[in-house]
């Protein structure tokens, strides 16, 4: 049985055909990201520059702090959800913590080859719709149990392109977070990018009570056990 990486490796091989200096991403650490309890993949628009390099590589060496300062936050948030995090406790910390956090991710681009600082959309919905059979035998490697959709262009891709022809039944928390199940147990949240300008708490606090409640079938204020 194959692993994931190189499931991974094998569809980017095909997919370099259609874009030659493909930028390759998925899982950072594919032990970590399997033992993980909640399976985290963070679906992005495209990186910013440079060809054929490797994503997952650059985020197992730390990443930068823009973006991964706070999915780094919020992946530990999200493994913690029974823990009441303070914001002096993860409002600043040390490389070598960011680096155990985004681990255990995966994070998927739908663009493969890399732009600028501002993405052009009609670039983004082009290709991802042209690259969306490929995209779609990416995401099903992983069997992840939460994909968070990282800014709402993003989000509109997912539901109304990539999985258009499904029965997807989007609902809202309570505080406005739009989210589908996928099966039994597992999640499709869409949410703000994590370079979003707003504070970093709210945009943390704001995602962790949307999926506290989403996993808790109820308020974010539902009581969940300390660990």
């Amino acid at each position: 049985m194959m692993t994931i990486v190189e499931n991974e490796e094998k569809l980017f091989e095909e997919w370099k055909l259609k874009r030659p200096g493909l930028i390759k991403d998925g899982v950072v650490n594919e032990e970590t990201f399997s033992k993980s309890k909640i399976k985290i993949l963070y679906l992005l628009k495209e990186v910013n520059g440079g060809v054929d390099w490797d994503l997952r590589k650059f985020i197992s060496e730390g990443a930068r702090t823009q973006t991964w300062d706070n999915i780094a936050r919020w992946t530990y948030g999200i493994q913690n959800l029974g823990k009441e995090v303070a914001w002096s406790e993860i409002s600043s910390f040390l490389l070598e913590w960011r680096k155990e956090q985004i681990s255990s991710i995966c994070a998927v681009n739908l663009k493969k080859i890399s732009g600028g600082h501002t993405t052009v959309a009609n670039k983004l919905y082009a290709i991802a719709i042209e690259d969306k059979d490929l995209l779609k035998k990416q995401l099903e490697l992983y069997g992840a149990d939460v994909i968070i959709c990282c800014g709402s262009s993003v989000g509109d891709l997912y539901t109304n392109y990539l999985y258009k022809e499904e029965n997807q039944q989007w609902r809202t928390t309570t505080r406005g977070v739009r989210y589908c199940t996928k099966g039994d147990s597992r999640f499709v949240i869409q949410y703000a990018h994590p370079e979003a300008r707003v504070n970093d708490s709210l945009l943390y606090y704001g995602l962790i009570d949307a999926v506290k409640e989403i996993y808790g079938g109820g308020s974010p204020v539902q009581q969940y056990p300390v660990q």
